[in-house]
């Protein structure tokens, strides 16, 4: 369904993915550290009696939250399709995607690795071609909704962005909704969508953006043929499609929840709909932005978020964050690499 991601053209791309976006993190960081610590006037530790570690337990169970949910959304459907480990099968899919999304762009690239570890652990085509797009589509739209809920009921929330930074924020959840809406479309329409994305590759190609209008139509239409069919595929078992909703909203709404946690922990006063508002907010703006993991994009606007904390905190309170929304999962990755590493050595 999809290139096996271990193609000798694409590990030096990965190579290089994973090089820059260590440059660009460390960059951001060292950036906000040298605004937070480059003047004498700012201490440069935090007291640990002015850290409320309750609150920075809760912002720990926020990423455990995460990971569960996503470990048993695969797990339910593996052994919905008669896996016969699915706790760890789920467990081990449910990082290496999250894994190589946080080290490709625009967070793409986790499906192909889940796909072929799938097929390593004995499943069947369908359902390693099926169970990683059905896990990805859950969690977009899963945001989508969130985002839509709280741009909606939130506008007391918005009522200090300027107008151009609330049509970034719209245009960030249009970019986030766009290939989950176009697999809707293309199940109910596929003729009329086919000549919408013939259409715009002609006008790309007019504009110089691209070279081969049809070749470049060819490979979104295979896309989006695949991403459909993967949903057809348990298309009649609708109870699995709304468990793996409501496992990827668990995982949206810990995500989200997350950096008041650790503001609170770090002795901020903030509104909880507020904070989650402008986190939603957010996370919709940097979609537009398809550096791996996000990265420079995410540091340099949650700045906004955690600019509330005292000046000192600001940079202590954002390495939290980042730690446990997006090292994490890192960790874990490389994790299960090593251990499999380690036990390929043992065998042979």
């Amino acid at each position: 369904m999809l290139n096996d991601p271990q193609t000798n053209q694409e590990r030096p791309r990965s190579h290089k993915h994973g090089f820059l976006f260590i440059l660009l993190n460390i960059a951001v960081i060292a950036y906000i550290a040298w605004r937070e610590f480059g003047n004498g006037e700012h201490p440069r530790a935090i007291a640990i009696r002015d850290l409320q570690f309750g609150w920075l337990l809760l912002a720990i169970a926020c990423f455990a939250v995460m990971l569960f949910s996503e470990t048993w959304k695969y797990a339910y459907l593996l052994r919905a399709t008669g896996h016969d480990s699915p706790l760890r099968t789920g467990f081990n899919c449910a990082i290496l995607g999250k894994y190589f999304d946080n080290i490709t762009p625009a967070g793409f690239g986790g499906q192909p690795f889940q796909m072929r570890y799938l097929k390593q652990s004995g499943c069947s085509d369908g359902v390693s071609g099926s169970l990683p797009i059905l896990g990805l589509l859950g969690l977009q739209f899963s945001f989508v909704l969130i985002a839509l809920v709280v741009f909606i009921i939130g506008g007391s929330a918005f009522a200090g962005y300027l107008l151009t930074a609330r049509f970034a924020v719209w245009l960030g959840l249009a970019a986030y909704s766009f290939i989950p809406v176009c697999i809707v479309l293309f199940a109910i329409a596929p003729k009329a969508l086919i000549w919408v994305v013939a259409f715009l590759t002609k006008l790309l190609k007019k504009l110089h953006l691209i070279k081969d209008a049809e070749s470049a139509t060819q490979r979104a239409v295979d896309a989006l043929t695949s991403y459909t069919d993967s949903v057809r595929y348990f298309s009649r078992q609708p109870k699995l499609i709304a468990v793996v909703f409501v496992f990827s909203l668990i995982f949206r709404l810990a995500m989200l929840c997350l950096p008041w946690f650790i503001l609170r922990g770090f002795g901020a006063q903030i509104p909880f709909l507020d904070c989650f508002c402008q986190t939603t907010s957010i996370y919709a703006l940097i979609a537009l932005v398809p550096t791996p993991g996000n990265s420079g994009a995410a540091e340099a606007s949650f700045y906004t978020v955690f600019s509330a904390l005292s000046p000192g905190s600001v940079f202590w309170a954002m390495l939290v964050w980042r730690l446990l929304c997006y090292y994490s999962w890192l960790f874990f990755g490389a994790g299960y690499y090593i251990s499999e590493t380690i036990r390929d050595n043992k065998a042979s």
